[in-house]
C-alpha cells in the first residue's frame, strides 16, 4: 500500500490569516521533515511510488532518521530490506552510498552482512566503497563489507566485493583478515580465491590502526 504523500508546500502558508515573523520558516521545516520521514518509511516498505513522488517533492535522500537509533538513511533501510529498485532510485538521486550510520555501517556492510548479492551489486556499481570500515567504539569496529560477508558465510558476495576492489589485507579490530577467518572455518575453496586476488598469508593478528 503506498503511503499518503499529499502535496506539501515548503514556502510556507500563503492563506490570508496573519501569521507572526519567522512562522513560515518554521512550517517549511516542519513540512520538510514530514516529507522526510515519510520518505524514510516508503524506502522500507519497498514503495518505490511514494519514494518517487516525495523525491519529487523535495525530500532530502539522504535524510537520516533521528528517530531511529542507528539513524539511518532511506538508503540503508532499503537495502537492508533487498528493495533493489528502490535502491536504485535513491542512488539515481543522489542518495550516498557512504554515509555511515551511527555504529558506522554503510548500506554496503549492511547488504553484505546480510548475504543480498543483487543489492550489494547495485551498490558497489554506483560508487559504493568496500574499503570502509566500522567506527571504534562497537563491537565489530574495524569490519569491511568484505569481513561482513566472510563472518556470515555469504561466500558469493565474498567474491563479488573482491572482483570489485575490496582489500583483501584489510584488517578488522582483532587483527583478522578474511584469509585467517576462512581458514580457521577450514573453507578451502573460498580461501583459495582470496589467494587469487591478493590476500597474503603472511598477514593477520597483530594491530591495525582501524581509525582510518
Amino acid at each position: 500500500m503506498s503511503i499518503p504523500v499529499e502535496s506539501t508546500s515548503l514556502e510556507g502558508s500563503q492563506g490570508t490569516e496573519s501569521s507572526s515573523p519567522g512562522s513560515g520558516g518554521l512550517k517549511a521545516e516542519t513540512d520538510l521533515e514530514v516529507l522526510n520521514k515519510k520518505l524514510y518509511e516508503a524506502a522500507g516498505e519497498g514503495d518505490i511510488n511514494s519514494v518517487q513522488s516525495l523525491l519529487s517533492q523535495g525530500a532530502d535522500v539522504n535524510y537520516q532518521d533521528q528517530d531511529n537509533w542507528r539513524k539511518w538513511t532511506p538508503l540503508h533501510i532499503a537495502a537492508s530490506r533487498g528493495h533493489n529498485e528502490v535502491v536504485s532510485v535513491l542512488l539515481s538521486n543522489g542518495a550516498d552510498p557512504n554515509i555511515k550510520d551511527e555504529e558506522g555501517d554503510t548500506a554496503l556492510i549492511v547488504s553484505a552482512r546480510g548475504g543480498d548479492y543483487e543489492t550489494v551489486k547495485v551498490l558497489l556499481d554506483n560508487g559504493a566503497d568496500p574499503n570502509i570500515r566500522m567506527d571504534p567504539g562497537y563491537i565489530d569496529y574495524g569490519t569491511t563489507a568484505l569481513m561482513a560477508a566472510v563472518n556470515n558465510k555469504h561466500h558469493h558476495v565474498v567474491e563479488l566485493l573482491l572482483t570489485k576492489g575490496a582489500d583483501p589485507n584489510r584488517m578488522d579490530n582483532k587483527g583478522d583478515i578474511a584469509l585467517i577467518v576462512l581458514a580457521r572455518r577450514g573453507d578451502h575453496e573460498t580461501v583459495k580465491v582470496l589467494l587469487d586476488n591478493g590476500a597474503d598469508p603472511n598477514i593477520g593478528q597483530e594491530w591495525d590502526d582501524v581509525s582510518t
